[in-house]
């Protein structure tokens, strides 16, 4: 899969993209095939270096992200393959597909809702 990753701190030029492994869901975890992302304060801090709780490098940016699930691990009852969701790290995801554990917030995304169309405007 591919992915914007950082692997030093610094200006838009430290950006790249890169084909990455794609994570398994764990325990408690989900993954989320993100059809938009969006480029907040958090994720401009991480990659300049002026945010308060650095994540490790190398890091793929995206704290909140609109997709599907495509893969649910064991011990979340409340979600399942194919819902369309949104949510909000407190950390990056690890990739483009993020695993995130069931104390996030999962809002569901509504079906008439085109999400690429939506963010070009």
């Amino acid at each position: 899969m591919k992915a914007i990753r950082i692997h030093r701190r610094g200006g838009p030029e430290v950006l790249g993209l890169e084909e990455i492994e794609r994570p398994v869901a764990g325990p408690g975890e989900v993954l989320i095939e993100v059809a938009v992302a969006g480029v907040n304060f958090a994720d401009v801090g991480q990659r300049g270096g002026g945010y308060s709780n650095l994540a490790p490098l190398p890091l793929t940016l995206g704290y909140e992200v609109a997709g599907t699930i495509v893969a649910v691990g064991p011990n979340v009852p409340h979600l399942r393959e194919g819902m369309r969701v949104a949510s909000h790290f407190e950390q990056p995801p690890i990739s483009p597909c993020p695993c995130e554990g069931e104390s996030w917030w999962y809002p569901p995304v509504a079906s008439f809702i085109d999400l690429c169309h939506e963010t070009r405007r």
